[in-house]
Parts: C-alpha cells; structure tokens; sequence
C-alpha cells in the first residue's frame, strides 16, 4: 500500500488535486519501511511537490531543507531526489535567483557522482535560469549538455532541453538552427515514444514558421487543456494557440483567446503555479489591448510583473513579443516595479542588438557576437558579469571562474572582453 500511495501521489495529470496528492504521499510515508529509500524518495519527492502546489511554499521548503540537513554519509537515491524536490519548488515558483543558488550543488553533486539523471535536470534547471535572464550563451551550453546526454536522463528533461535550445536560437536569430532542434525533438519522440508530447514539438515549429505545421494546427491544440498544464512543459500548445488567436485581431478567436485564457489561469492558479500564471496574465494583457481594454491589459500585466519581479525571469516577456513592449512602458511610468521593468526592457534591447549583429557579421565579427560599446549602450552589467567580476575580485583565473560557474573558460573571456577586462 505504501508503493501503491507513492504512485497515486505522482499529479501526471489533473484529475488528482495538490491536496489529494499530499494525503497520498503522506500516507506512503507512513506506511513504507524507512529501509526502503527508493520508494520513500519518491513519496517525499511528491509531498514536498503536492505542499507547493497546496499553496504551502513555505512549509514545502522547510520539509525539504530538515531533512536535506538530517542526511549523513555518501549522497544516494534519496539526497538526490531531496535536491530535486528543493529545486523544484523554486521551479514552480519561478525564482531565477534562487533556483540557481540550489541548483548549483545539485549539479555539482551529480558530477562527482556521475548520476545521467541528476545531471540531465540540474543541467536543465541551471540552463533555464541562464535563458529567463538573457544570457543566452550560457544557457545554450546547459541545454546541449542535458542533449548530449538524451538517451540516458528523463525523457523530460530531454524535451524541456531542447525547448530551450531552440528558443535560444531564435533568440539569436538563429532560424534555421531553431528549426533543426525542432526536428531533433521530433525524431527524439518518435524513438523513445512519449508521443503524448509530439504537440510540443508542433508548437515550437509553428513558432518558427515550419512548413509542415499551419495555422489548421491551433484548432486541434485547444483540447486537453488541463492534462496540458498538468503535465507542464515548458512550451504549452494551449497557449500557443492563444497567442496566434490574439495575433489575429478576429474577433470569433479573441474571444477564444479569452475563454482558453481564462480555463488556463484558473487551472494554473489552483496549482500554484506560478511560472505559468506570469505567461497567462502576461497574455491576458495582449488578449485585453487587442479588444480596447487599455485599463483591464495593465492589470493582467501588472499582475505579471509582480509575480515575475521576485525571481527576475524576464524572458517569459520578450518572448511573447515587443507588442508588450508599450504596456510595460506605461506600467512603468505609472511606478510599478520600474528597476525590473527596466531589466525587461533591457532584454528586449539586447535581443535586439543580437540579431543586428547577426545581420553584420561580414564585417568581421562572430555571430551573435555583441560589441564592447554595445553592452554600455545597453546599461548596467548583466548578473553573469557581475558574476565573473566578483570572481575576478577574488584572484581566481578564468579557468577556476569557469569550473564554478560550469562554464567553459572562452565564455569567461569573452563577458571579460566585453566590459572591458
């Protein structure tokens, strides 16, 4: 019954509440031999899972970290699971900052135990909070990473990956870079089997303007939608879906838009999951401008904001877009969260300058590649310069400054070439 507990507490899909979910994990807990650590780990994996999703962040993290700090001796299945769990909260939280200050040890950890599971989330997880601050370089090398590893981790992690690298690409403006991730994904699915998943992979080429994926593809993703944000990844085809809605001004699809919006927020809410209420308000706000509700368009967005400023994601933003470049402008001006507004904008900025460079580099100048000038125009130093800048205060060299940010040395040169170090 404990096993049996253990696996009614895993929420795959929505028809078990966070609550349920938590009674099933507890009463595992309860029932499992405390010699049994890999059916343990599961069921406190879940309990710690099911208290965020309860709304109990808190308490979520002062279970993971109690019993992180009773584990003794060499790291196992269970300190690993632990890891995970604390990572995750953070994950559903959308906490870039802390998200990487415990994703760093996990990591570190699975190295030196040389665990293709542990290795493939922590690498996923850390190559996501690079990505969500615009450091793309960085998360480019994480995602790969997880990719390099594919047949060996989560097949999750494996998706989410490859999202991401193929969002960095087209972040580059690295098109047909994007559109070969897509496929990778593609064949990835087909061998392994999670087919349940191929509609992420449409979803990204719809994205990227694939020709075998059209506009007939929206109407087919809006079922399901609950067992999509129940399994939550990182790209969701519902809202997908509702962004092309909106894109199209029509009004039968706005008002689409709107009731899809609305399922998908009060789902999302009742999970506590806040990564994907800032992408849902933040598109409420597209969905409320494209129908003349100025005022309605700065409240969904202002809700957004607020729950992104925390942990500082700011890619969840530009990648939906520069049409939400006048709300956060005005959202700004009226004194909402404006240093982080900024940092957004700056975002935009940086994306920006980053395709132009790739449009230039005839003369000279590597792909993707910013120029020195170009980071003083652009403001103050990005969190990973700061990073490397409080490294170098301590005397280490790039090598050592690579190895403790998991980067390779060349990147270290060249965020030092690019504020003049």
């Amino acid at each position: 019954m404990g096993v049996i507990n253990g696996f009614r507490a895993m929420r795959f899909t929505s028809s078990v509440t966070p609550q349920e979910a938590l009674q099933y994990a507890q009463a595992a807990l309860g029932q499992l031999d405390p010699k049994a650590l890999y059916a343990r780990s599961i069921a406190e994996l879940w309990y710690v899972y099911s208290l965020q999703q309860s709304g109990d962040t808190e308490q979520a993290v002062r279970v993971v970290r109690n019993k992180l700090a009773a584990t003794s001796g060499a790291p196992d299945t269970r300190t690993f699971r632990l890891m995970l769990a604390q990572a995750a909260i953070y994950y559903f939280e959308g906490d870039v900052f802390v998200l990487r200050s415990v994703t760093r040890p996990y990591l570190q950890m699975a190295l030196r135990s040389d665990l293709a599971n542990s290795l493939g989330w922590a690498n996923f997880l850390m190559g996501w909070t690079f990505y969500q601050e615009n450091a793309l370089v960085e998360a480019a090398e994480h995602f790969s990473a997880a990719i390099e590893a594919r047949y060996s981790i989560h097949a999750r992690a494996v998706v989410d990956s490859m999202t991401g690298l193929a969002l960095v690409h087209k972040a580059r403006g690295e098109i047909e870079n994007a559109q070969a991730t897509v496929r990778m994904l593609r064949k990835f699915l087909e061998e392994q089997g999670p087919m349940a998943m191929l509609p992420v992979a449409d979803s990204l080429a719809l994205h990227l303007g694939m020709p075998d994926v059209t506009d007939d593809y929206v109407s087919s993703r809006v079922v399901r939608v609950e067992q999509q944000l129940a399994a939550d990844p990182w790209e969701l085809p519902v809202l997908a879906a509702c962004r092309l809605h909106i894109t199209s001004g029509e009004p039968e699809r706005l008002t689409l838009a709107g009731n899809l919006l609305g399922m998908c927020r009060a789902f999302a809410a009742s999970v506590n999951n806040k990564r994907q209420l800032m992408q849902i308000d933040a598109l409420l706000a597209l969905h409320h401008e494209a129908t003349g509700d100025h005022q309605a368009a700065l409240a969904f967005l202002c809700q957004a904001v607020l729950l992104g400023k925390p942990g500082g994601a700011l890619r969840y933003f530009v990648d939906l877009g520069t049409e939400l470049v006048p709300l956060l402008r005005d959202l700004r001006d009226q004194g909402t969260a404006p240093a982080y507004i900024e940092r957004i904008l700056g975002a935009y900025g940086e994306a920006e300058q980053a395709e132009r460079s790739l449009a230039t580099d005839g003369q000279g100048k590597k792909p993707g590649a910013l120029s020195p000038e170009s980071v003083f125009i652009m403001g103050d130093l990005t969190a990973r310069e700061m990073e490397i800048l409080h490294l170098l205060g301590k005397r280490l060299t790039n090598k050592e400054i690579a190895a403790k940010l998991h980067i390779v040395p060349a990147t270290v040169t060249k965020h030092l070439s690019l504020i003049h170090i």
